[in-house]
């Protein structure tokens, strides 16, 4: 079996996907966690997902794959 090379993924290659997808997207928000806060001893955020239809970071990987 031949081993595959999978390409690097650099930062301009994410913020050329970020401008690729971003108009079928809504922003997602990140909201302050009091309770993960709380336990962790600093302050910790979660980025909601759930504003997108599909309500996961998946949306994203498969509109940048779809509009290639």
């Amino acid at each position: 079996m031949e081993d595959k090379q999978i390409p690097l993924v650099t930062l301009h290659d994410v913020f050329e996907a970020r401008k690729r997808i971003s108009s079928f997207l809504k922003k997602s928000p990140f909201v302050k966690s009091g309770f993960l806060s709380e336990k962790i001893g600093a302050n910790t955020f979660i980025k909601l997902e759930t504003v997108n239809e599909v309500g996961s970071f998946k949306i994203r990987g498969a509109t940048t794959n779809l509009i290639r």
